[in-house]
């Protein structure tokens, strides 16, 4: 019997062992890195770098959970509780292939500030539809405005070559600061 967190995929834990973090100039690969230890340490550095600078950013709730492999049964009515009054829901999740995801109406406004935000700093933000889900959805069935993807660049989720980019990583914390502070 193997044990594994709650959450976590299973198998997790053996690929783990077999496929620790690696790192060769712009590729790092390890279990988790794209989806989605990145993205979360991505928003550590935007809110270090806004902190640093002394600039303005809204106020944060910033909701961690560890069962959103699983559908998220435990975590669903806490998120649902904490968007309830978002003004906007950023969500790190991986991006696809370093697009956000597909909008509705709310989200179109907010998306509209974020491509411009990037496009100030040389950025082509994109936007895309993906087959899977995040807990992104049930913010946006209150009907909050989502922007999700804005985690890492890379590829392969729950594998093997599971990977990102470190120059990814620097341009999405730098565009998570700059879009935080348009939001203040």
């Amino acid at each position: 019997m193997t044990w594994r967190p709650p959450g976590e995929p299973p198998g997790a834990a053996r690929l783990a062992d077999r496929s620790p973090l690696t790192a060769d100039g712009d590729h790092v690969t390890g279990p988790g890195v794209f989806d989605m230890k990145a993205g979360l340490v991505q928003l550590v550095w935007a809110l270090r770098a806004l902190e640093a600078a002394g600039l303005a950013r809204p106020p944060l709730r910033l909701l961690l959970n560890g069962d959103e492999e699983i559908g998220s049964p435990a975590s669903r009515p806490l998120i649902e509780a904490a968007a309830e009054d978002a003004a906007a829901v950023l969500v790190f999740e991986a991006s696809a292939d370093g697009a956000v995801m597909e909008r509705g109406p709310g989200t179109a406004r907010l998306f509209a500030k974020a491509r411009a935000v990037a496009a100030r700093m040389g950025l082509d933000l994109c936007e895309c539809s993906v087959g899977g889900a995040s807990d992104g959805n049930f913010a946006a069935a209150l009907g909050r405005p989502v922007l999700d993807g804005l985690g890492a660049v890379g590829a392969g989720a729950h594998a093997r070559h599971e990977h990102i980019s470190v120059d990814g990583m620097l341009e999405r914390a730098t565009l998570t600061a700059a879009l935080l502070h348009e939001l203040a």
